[in-house]
């Protein structure tokens, strides 16, 4: 599995591009306070700390063909992880 650090610069680009296609407004923007977009799902990383709902995830991340997914986390530090299907956890370091 990989889980590569972003930079700061692709960690602002990806968040920036998250809250245009996303509608972000807010400074804290989860759970996507007034998103007007239907096909958006956010949620705490404690949701998926639960082996049964990771595996859920996994299968509509597979249902749908990606591969690929962005941690990023509240206290600043941003994640790439290339191959979901292999991950476990969300607090696990590259």
């Amino acid at each position: 599995m990989g889980k590569i650090l972003l930079s700061e610069e692709m960690a602002v680009q990806v968040e920036s591009r998250l809250r245009t296609v996303w509608d972000i407004n807010k400074a804290y923007w989860y759970p996507l306070f007034d998103c007007k977009r239907n096909d958006v799902i956010a949620f705490d990383s404690k949701y998926i700390h639960v082996p049964v709902k990771l595996k859920i995830l996994k299968e509509i991340f597979e249902e749908h063909s990606i591969a690929t997914a962005y941690e990023i986390r509240e206290e600043g530090s941003s994640f790439l992880i290339s191959d979901f299907f292999k991950y476990e956890m969300w607090d696990e370091e590259p």
